[in-house]
């Protein structure tokens, strides 16, 4: 089992209370959409409602994503950082478009 598995599963156990379930983001890049479903089913069974399941995505300004990677410690190609850029959007169009799981 993965460590996000694990740390997930550590967050919900001993959690009996539906109204004091804890507020989750996962900061994730769905490369591969299976990756959000495989966490919709330990929600649930942990007492999370669906409709209270959201997918957020932020993209930042691919502008703006070439002057911060330039601080970083490590800096990617900027060739690579527009293919991750456009990966990411083709992406989440594709879980928007064909792959959603059911209870988000």
């Amino acid at each position: 089992m993965k460590l996000k598995d694990r740390w997930l599963l550590n967050m919900l156990k001993g959690k009996s209370n539906k109204e004091t379930l804890p507020n989750l983001l996962f900061d994730m890049t769905a490369k591969n959409p299976k990756a959000i479903k495989e966490l919709i089913n330990p929600l649930v069974s942990a007492g999370y409602d669906t409709k209270n399941i959201h997918l957020t995505w932020v993209l930042t300004n691919y502008l703006v994503a070439i002057d911060q990677n330039k601080t970083r410690d490590r800096v990617v190609p900027e060739d690579i950082l527009l293919q991750t850029h456009e990966g990411a959007a083709e992406t989440v169009w594709g879980v928007l478009t064909k792959s959603l799981p059911r209870g988000i």
